[in-house]
């Protein structure tokens, strides 16, 4: 479990390689948002864009790679979890 402010953060900074995607579950009562982003190719989830999910509520992702998946707070902090397989 990590917990996560109002500014995008990645959900594992030093990345790994995946086969299948990660899931990406919401734990805390102040909601979620779940974006994909590849920052040396400048392309993904910009803005408020990505996935909102509620308390409870989770996504599963196909990405490859762990550190393009980034999450934030709509306000305060919030709780998550995450598989990767």
């Amino acid at each position: 479990e990590s917990e996560v402010g109002t500014a995008f953060e990645q959900v594992h900074a030093a990345g790994a390689t995946l086969e299948n995607g990660v899931r990406v579950k919401c734990i805390n009562s102040s909601g979620l948002r779940v974006g994909i982003y590849d920052a040396p190719a400048g392309t993904g989830t910009t803005g408020d864009g990505g996935f909102d999910l509620e308390d409870r509520e989770e996504v599963f992702i196909e990405v490859r790679q762990l550190s393009h998946v980034w999450v934030k707070a709509p306000s305060g902090t919030s709780g998550y979890s995450v598989i990767a397989s």
